[in-house]
């Protein structure tokens, strides 16, 4: 996919910065997919390393959200999908849940599909996450992937930017660039996605005083 200007307006060349978990450490505006706008300088940026890394929802960057401490953006968005029905399964994405994906947030990523069922009727499996069989009817809620994520998401990642005091120069340090994370699945082209909402946590954290959402709060973005 190919980043694009709209065409009804004459072209103006705008920053753009694209990450994602793997990302290679190279200055700023020499990514693949990346644009520097006119006179841009982004020096302070360039001298901190792997800064991409650190933008992307799997870095560990400890938080405290909804009550609970999670290590990674991550933890926090696959908790969110069993939060409403699944309760107890949705703590063990906490750091303090006391199982292997608690602990690593690549790790989550596979725990977060329990409850999927394939072709033949069969529920997903994971030999290495012995610990999900623990939670045999733990299955996502089924509204989830109609908003609740972005939301999800948005609610960790502005706990982890104004919680984090290296995360948010960071973040801070991108000035106005467009963000994209770059998606990429085995065996397909891969896909730059704009996180608006992360240039939208940029905008809270340079304007407003950091909160500590508590679980009320989360619950009601949620519709818990």
């Amino acid at each position: 996919m190919i980043l694009t200007q709209d065409k009804s307006s004459p072209y103006v060349k705008m920053t753009k910065f694209v990450f994602y978990s793997k990302s290679a450490d190279k200055k700023p505006g020499k990514g693949t997919g990346e644009e520097l706008s006119p006179g841009a300088n982004f020096s302070r940026l360039a001298k901190i390393p792997h800064w991409r890394k650190q933008l992307s929802n799997m870095s560990v960057s400890p938080f405290e959200l909804g009550g609970k401490r999670y290590l990674s953006v991550e933890n926090f968005f696959h908790a969110a999908k069993f939060l409403k029905d699944h309760p107890d399964f949705a703590a063990t994405f906490a750091s303090d849940g006391g199982v292997e994906w608690s602990r690593d947030p690549f790790v989550s990523k596979q725990a977060g599909k329990a409850g999927r069922v394939n072709a033949r009727g069969e529920r997903y499996k994971n030999k290495r996450l012995s610990r999900l069989s623990d939670f045999p009817d733990a299955t996502m809620r089924s509204d989830f992937y109609t908003g609740i994520d972005r939301k999800a998401m948005t609610l960790a990642l502005y706990s982890k930017f104004s919680q984090n005091v290296s995360d948010a120069r960071i973040l801070l340090l991108t000035g106005d660039a467009q963000l994209y994370h770059l998606i990429t699945v085995r065996g397909q082209k891969s896909v730059y996605e704009r996180w608006e909402h992360l240039e939208r946590v940029r905008d809270c954290i340079r304007l407003y005083p950091p909160v500590v959402f508590d679980k009320a709060v989360v619950d009601k973005v949620l519709g818990i």
